[in-house]
């Protein structure tokens, strides 16, 4: 039902977001649910209370539940905007971004993103991405070189 309301023309966040706590209890196994309210309340800006419900999902979930950063956006990655931040880590098939759209800094894979634009990063560097999430934290994908 969450995924039907906010694919609406103008998603009602605060009734997707009731649905969603209502849809699990605590100790209960429904971390599809947990998933989509910690990326709901990314969307909202609540971070703090979506990073505490990433890590009980990460510690909780089985091994296998989500563990890779989906290749297409859902109905919640979808509403977000392009974000910018600044290299801080890279290796050959990674990097870390510091953000302000995050609390911590936000790993990007090099298969996420255009191969050549990945290879010409440097640290320091500006750059533009969008989000999606894997069982434990938001990740980046797109990321392009500048603004």
């Amino acid at each position: 039902m969450a995924h039907h309301l906010m694919k609406l023309e103008q998603p009602d966040f605060d009734t997707v977001a009731d649905h969603l706590r209502r849809s699990f209890t605590m100790g209960d196994r429904a971390f599809e649910q947990r998933f989509d309210l910690a990326q709901l309340l990314f969307l909202r800006g609540a971070i703090e209370d979506c990073r505490n419900l990433f890590a009980d999902i990460d510690e909780r979930a089985p091994d296998e539940f989500r563990k890779m950063t989906p290749r297409s956006d859902n109905v919640f990655t979808a509403l977000l905007p392009s974000y910018r931040g600044t290299i801080t880590s890279l290796k050959p098939s990674y990097a870390f971004i510091r953000s302000a759209a995050y609390i911590s800094d936000i790993f990007g894979h090099r298969s996420m993103s255009d191969v050549d634009s990945f290879d010409d990063l440097s640290i320091g560097e500006e750059v533009t991405f969008r989000l999606r999430f894997n069982r434990s934290r938001p990740t980046a994908v797109d990321i392009q070189p500048g603004r």
